[in-house]
């Protein structure tokens, strides 16, 4: 859903049998937009490599982490090898370690409880998952930038606070960020003329101070 920013996984596709609801962090909204755009018209945002009426097969994010795998090794480096459920594995040890709350977790991973705590806790934790899966892709960034190589540990008090601010501004910002986003990757596909980017940064100018902040 790109207005609520929302990735359903539908319930036939779940072990559980109920439809899970993805928060998307701004860097995957960003992903998210370039795929749609490079799609090629496809109903799928990652198309298949021979037909874009076909989804990208099972096996190719398994290939992409044994080509990686492949690449440190012949770099002189070492990293152990991995499946995509190791990434989920990952992110839920990280994620503790920094202190997020258990249930938020648990959640975000799609695991059903059991016992009489499922008959009785109902949440969703909507709010809260979008919050941790922001703060995780912000850390992921730190890393990636080289900015800190630690985790960053979870804060009630900051948690509060974004609570407390609403996400009307944030929205618009994020908005007008994914906006700036198409427009770029538009401009290198059909190679428009600067003018327009000229007209697009004016025109958007005061939230991407904003933005800038």
């Amino acid at each position: 859903d790109f207005k609520k920013w929302t990735w359903t996984i539908p319930a036939e596709r779940m072990k559980g049998s109920r439809a899970h609801v993805i928060y998307l962090p701004k860097q995957a909204q960003d992903l998210m937009v370039g795929l749609q755009m490079c799609a090629g018209g496809s109903d799928y945002l990652l198309p298949g490599r021979y037909s874009v009426s076909k989804p990208l097969s099972n096996g190719a994010l398994n290939r992409l982490i044994n080509t990686t795998v492949e690449a440190v090794s012949e770099a002189g480096g070492h990293l152990d090898e991995f499946s995509v459920h190791d990434l989920r594995r990952t992110a839920s040890t990280l994620l503790h370690e920094a202190g997020y709350p258990s249930d938020w977790i648990e959640k975000a991973l799609a695991h059903e409880q059991k016992g009489v705590r499922a008959v009785y806790n109902k949440a969703e934790y909507a709010r809260q998952r979008a919050y941790m899966l922001q703060q995780w892709a912000d850390m992921a960034d730190s890393w990636i930038n080289g900015e800190h190589t630690d985790l960053v540990p979870f804060s009630p008090s900051k948690f509060e606070r974004w609570m407390s601010e609403g996400d009307f501004i944030n929205l618009a910002v994020a908005d007008c960020h994914l906006q700036f986003f198409a427009f770029l990757v538009q401009d290198t596909i059909f190679r428009l003329q600067p003018v327009n980017l000229r007209a697009f940064l004016h025109n958007h100018s005061a939230l991407f101070f904003q933005l800038a902040d």
